[in-house]
């Protein structure tokens, strides 16, 4: 069976076709998996990185600099990052929560802070950063720090997307491992080996990451995603296995 094929019905959650190919190599498995997980890594980098605004026009907007350790600027504003998954937030009035970004720097008057959504921020004073000498951080220091983290950006983003897709790689291929596992427990019910269980787990992946890359393309956020991703795709694979018996 090719791998359109297998994947119609992957993506319409058939669990039970799906253990036609279960005997497929796993080297033709470990390509589905690769080849989807790019094709959706793809999609949102793309249609994201569109939305990616270089920090410049934003400084001479804001008139952002630094005055006596306090942040001094025309107005507020938020700088999206697309390409490393990133945004600057310049005000305290600015709400973030409902961005998809997870990497954050917040500028606010009297301090700066960084870190992940949702963990607390690390806050720091502006006379304990880099750039700032003397509790002082001019207007055109300011638009030669962002002209230069412009032009880092395009050579630093592949980088980033290169070793965030790795990850994302690797993550998947231990926790289907994992879940492969769990199937082989399945052994005394059902006739089933190791490479059975994770050709089924991986064609597991299909409709969740789909319908996971639908939701990050329209904004949308669900707290527990990666909980409901996970659930579904041991979901397929026990469904999966347990159909075996009526076709042996």
């Amino acid at each position: 069976m090719n791998l359109l094929d297998q994947w119609l019905i992957s993506v319409t959650f058939q669990a039970k076709k799906a253990t036609i190919w279960r005997n497929q190599s796993i080297w033709k498995t470990i390509f589905y998996l690769f080849s989807l997980l790019v094709l959706c890594f793809a999609l949102t980098i793309f249609f994201s990185t569109r939305q990616s605004e270089p920090i410049s026009p934003t400084i001479k907007e804001t008139q952002l600099h630094v005055a006596n350790g306090k942040l001094v600027t025309a107005k507020s504003d938020v700088i999206l990052l697309s390409q490393i998954n990133s945004l600057i937030v310049i005000g305290s009035d600015q709400s973030f929560e409902n961005l998809r970004y997870e990497n954050i720097l917040l500028l606010e008057e009297d301090t700066w802070s960084y870190g992940r959504k949702g963990y607390p921020l690390q806050s720091n004073r502006y006379s304990e950063a880099p750039f700032v000498k003397n509790g002082e951080f001019t207007y055109d220091q300011a638009l030669k720090r962002a002209a230069v983290l412009d032009r880092q950006l395009k050579w630093f983003a592949p980088i980033y997307l290169y070793v965030a897709f790795m990850l994302q790689l690797f993550v998947h291929i231990v926790l289907i491992s994992l879940l492969a596992l769990a199937g082989r427990s399945f052994k005394r019910m059902h006739d089933i080996t190791y490479r059975q269980a994770w050709t089924l787990t991986a064609y597991g992946v299909t409709l969740p990451i789909l319908i996971k890359t639908l939701l990050d393309l329209f904004g949308f956020q669900i707290g527990f995603m990666s909980l409901l991703y996970w659930a579904s795709i041991a979901t397929f694979a026990l469904l999966a296995i347990r159909s075996i018996d009526n076709e042996t």
